[in-house]
């Protein structure tokens, strides 16, 4: 059973500084598969993201912690969240999703995103 809060997008908050030069570079990530966001803690990652995010519709999120260090756990999640980007039309994340036809997480990510 997937918890939903993991896989649910951060609610733009009101009142905080826009990275205009951020954003702007953010809008190019429509010609990639995946982008990854990645700064120590504090750094804003959270509401940068949650800024772009907030006018896109085909976005999946997934929200890490500890317990997801188990590959099983890791990629049944990424899965749901491709599928919530794709609005569930990724055949592969399907098949992938009711199969469990990885070999390992490299696998999963040359079949998802490449």
């Amino acid at each position: 059973m997937l918890i939903p809060s993991k896989l649910s997008r951060p609610v733009r908050l009101q009142n905080t500084v826009m990275r205009d030069r951020l954003l702007v570079k953010l809008s190019g990530v429509a010609n990639y598969r995946l982008t990854l966001i990645n700064c120590p803690a504090g750094y804003g990652k959270t509401t940068l993201i949650a800024q772009w995010a907030a006018d896109q519709s085909d976005l999946g999120w997934y929200s890490l912690d500890e317990s997801d260090n188990q590959p099983e756990r890791f990629a049944t999640y990424l899965i749901a969240a491709v599928q919530q980007a794709t609005g569930g039309h990724c055949s592969k994340s399907e098949a992938l999703s009711q199969k469990h036809q990885y070999a390992s997480l490299s696998a999963l990510f040359a079949q998802l995103f490449i």
